[in-house]
C-alpha cells in the first residue's frame, strides 16, 4: 500500500539520518529501498527497515567502519555479534585511552607556556637546576641559515618520534650549537656549520642519544624564527655569562617554546637559550 512506502525524504525525516547518507548507504549496497515500483522505477523505504537503518548509524557512532558493519549485519547471529560488538569496546577503550594522553600532554603543555611568561617576569636571565636528558641530532647537515631545509629536518625528528602532538607538546625540539662555536666574536658561518636540529627523547627511546649532564644552566629567551634572532639568542646569552664571570661548560640548546603551532606572528615565537654554567 503506497501509505506504508516512505520516499528517501521522508525517511530521512522519520529517522533523523541525512538524505545523502541514505543515498551513500544505498550505493554502496550497504542499506536499500525495500521497494522499486515497476511503471516509474521510483524506490521506496519501509518503516520496517528503520531499526536494521538504525543499528547502522548506532555501529558507526562506535566506531565501526562500513565493511565491519557489512559484516556485523550479514548472516547475523548472537555469538557473531557479540565478538564484533567486544572489539569495538576495545577500540573505544584504546581511543579513550590516546586522548587521555593528549589531554595531560595538553594540559601540560598549557601549564609550561603559562609558567615560561612568567619566568622572565623580572630579568632578562634565569638560572634553571636541569636534570639528565637525553637528546638526538640529526644526524646530516641542515643548512641553518634556509629556513626550508630547516623545517626539513624537524619533520625528519618528529618522523623518529612516532609522537601525537609532537609540536604542541613543545620544548622539546630545537637548535643545539658545539661549544667549539661559542666564542667571541661569535661567526655566523662556524654557528651554522657547529649546529643541527635536535630533539630530547625520553629514556626508553634514547638508543644512539646524547646527554646533556645535569646542573646549573644559565638561561635567556629571544623572539624570532630567523637565524640572525638565533645568533643574537647566543651572543646575549654569551656576553651576560661574560659579564658575570661565568664559564661554558657544555654546548648551547636553544629550545622551542612557541612556535607557529601556535601563533602566525614571529613576534611571538619564542626560543630559550640554555648553557650549563
Amino acid at each position: 500500500m503506497l501509505e506504508e512506502k516512505l520516499t528517501i525524504g521522508e525517511m530521512s525525516e522519520y529517522c533523523d539520518v541525512p538524505a545523502d547518507t541514505l543515498r551513500y548507504y544505498d550505493k554502496i549496497e550497504l542499506f536499500r529501498p525495500l521497494y522499486t515500483d515497476p511503471d516509474n522505477g521510483y524506490r521506496y523505504y519501509s518503516i520496517l527497515q528503520s531499526e536494521v537503518l538504525g543499528t547502522i548509524v548506532e555501529l558507526r557512532r562506535v566506531g565501526f567502519s562500513i565493511e565491519e558493519i557489512r559484516a556485523f549485519m550479514q548472516n547475523r547471529h548472537l555469538d557473531q555479534s557479540i565478538g564484533l560488538l567486544k572489539q569495538a569496546v576495545q577500540r573505544i577503550d584504546r581511543q579513550a585511552a590516546d586522548l587521555k594522553r593528549i589531554s595531560r600532554t595538553l594540559k601540560s603543555r598549557i601549564q609550561h607556556i603559562q609558567s615560561f611568561q612568567t619566568d622572565y617576569a623580572e630579568s632578562d636571565f634565569i638560572v634553571r637546576k636541569l636534570p639528565k636528558r637525553k637528546f638526538w641530532v640529526l644526524p646530516d647537515q641542515v643548512d641553518m641559515q634556509n629556513k626550508e631545509a630547516v623545517s626539513y629536518g624537524f619533520l625528519e625528528l618528529e618522523k623518529r618520534l612516532h609522537d601525537t602532538l609532537p609540536f604542541l607538546a613543545g620544548n622539546q625540539f630545537g637548535f643545539f650549537v658545539e661549544p667549539s662555536a661559542l666564542a667571541f666574536p661569535l661567526s655566523p658561518s662556524e654557528i651554522a656549520s657547529a649546529s643541527a636540529i635536535f630533539t630530547f627523547v625520553q629514556s626508553r627511546r634514547s638508543a644512539g642519544a646524547q646527554e646533556a649532564p645535569a646542573g646549573d644552566y644559565v638561561c635567556t629567551r629571544y623572539t624570532g624564527h630567523d637565524f640572525e634572532d638565533y645568533v643574537d639568542g647566543l651572543e646575549k646569552l654569551l656576553r651576560y655569562l661574560h659579564a658575570e664571570g661565568l664559564e661554558a661548560k657544555s654546548g648551547a640548546w636553544s629550545i622551542i617554546q612557541v612556535d607557529i603551532s601556535l601563533t602566525e606572528h614571529s613576534e611571538e615565537a619564542v626560543y630559550e637559550v640554555q648553557i650549563r654554567v
